[in-house]
This record gives C-alpha cells, structure tokens and sequence, in this order.
C-alpha cells in the first residue's frame, strides 16, 4: 500500500469518529467515541507517514545536500576496542579542523547507527569510547553545515537516514534554520488537531 493510500485511510478513520458526533445531534445513537489517546495515535501515524513521503522527495534530498558545505570519511580500524579508537581519535584530529559539524557512524551493513553534532570540534568524538555505537561501527562520516545549518543539517540527518540509535527530534537552537521534515509534520499535527478537536 502506497503512503499516500495508508494517510487516506487513516484520515478516513479519524472522519468516522468525527462524522458519529453529528449523528448524535442529530438524534442518532453514538457508535464510537474518540478520546483524546486514540486521536494523537491516529495523528501520530498520519505525521509518520508524511516523514516517510518528505524523505523521498527529491527536493529534499537536495536540500540535505545544500545544508552540507564540505564532506570526509574516516574507516575506523580493525584491531581491539582501545587501540581502534585510539587510532581513529588521532585521525580524526588530523583530518577535522572544523569545530562545528555532524557526524555519523556506519556499521559494516551499511546501516546508519548514529548521528549527533559537535559544536567543540572532535573533542565530542571522545565520549564514544566505550560506547556500543562505535564497537559496531565501521566507518565515520563527517559533514560540515553551511552558516547557521548545524542543527537543521543533523535534524535532516536523523529523518533520512534512520539512525539505529537515534531518537527523531526537532532543532532546538532558536536561530537555527528549521528543519523542513520537522515543520511540516508540525503543519500537518496542527492542522489534524484543529480540525479533530474533542471538546472536554
């Protein structure tokens, strides 16, 4: 099922519980009734699947690219936990000298594990020396925002790529540049909530 026929079904869904408060004004009997959880479920699952559409737009891929001023990898070693990271710690310290940028970790499948941000340079990186992130990952891959894309650049990160141990979240910075997966998914909530107000 396309995402697209999934949100008209779930639309729809909302729209009988709607449509049965008419009815009862109209002197019929209440077959259901919509409580507050059951409508932010159903606007929950209509706002993922506008994340899902937004992610494939190509436009937006274009976007993610144009928040991203430069690009580097690093392939962490093989060898035991410590000296692979004590390895990898001294490449990055070589190769990085951007103080702000995101960074992700890949696993050996390909799969995204991680994306953060460092506004301190790779002084951030240190923290993930015992971390079960980097005993899976294989490689890092460092992405350098334009002026004021920090946080929109991770946010954007984050939608698109599904990090394993990432939590989605919007950019917090108040002059950040906003992400546009995140504000329109917050449109849409809005507009759902409007339309679907349950009165207490």
């Amino acid at each position: 099922m396309s995402y697209k026929k999934e949100f008209e079904k779930g639309l729809n869904n909302l729209w009988k519980y709607h449509r049965d408060n008419f009815l009862v004004i109209l002197g019929g009997k209440r077959r259901r009734k919509m409580s507050r959880k059951g409508r932010e479920k159903e606007i929950k699952n209509l706002s993922n699947l506008v994340i899902e559409t937004m992610i494939r737009n190509k436009k937006i891929k274009e976007e993610f690219s144009q928040t991203t001023e430069r690009i580097k990898s690093l392939r962490i070693p093989k060898g035991n936990l410590r000296n692979r990271f004590n390895k990898f710690l001294q490449r990055a310290t070589k190769k990085i000298h951007d103080r702000k940028f995101i960074y992700i970790f890949w696993g050996n499948d390909k799969k995204c594990l991680y994306v953060g941000e460092s506004k301190v340079g790779v002084g951030r990186l240190r923290g993930y020396r015992r971390s079960i992130i980097f005993k899976e990952a294989r490689r890092t891959e460092i992405r350098v925002p334009v002026p004021k894309g920090l946080t929109k650049l991770e946010c954007m990160a984050i939608h698109i790529l599904k990090p394993k141990y990432n939590e989605i979240r919007g950019p917090k910075t108040k002059y950040a540049r906003k992400c546009p997966i995140c504000k329109s998914t917050k449109r849409v909530k809005k507009e759902l909530r409007n339309v679907f107000a349950i009165k207490r």
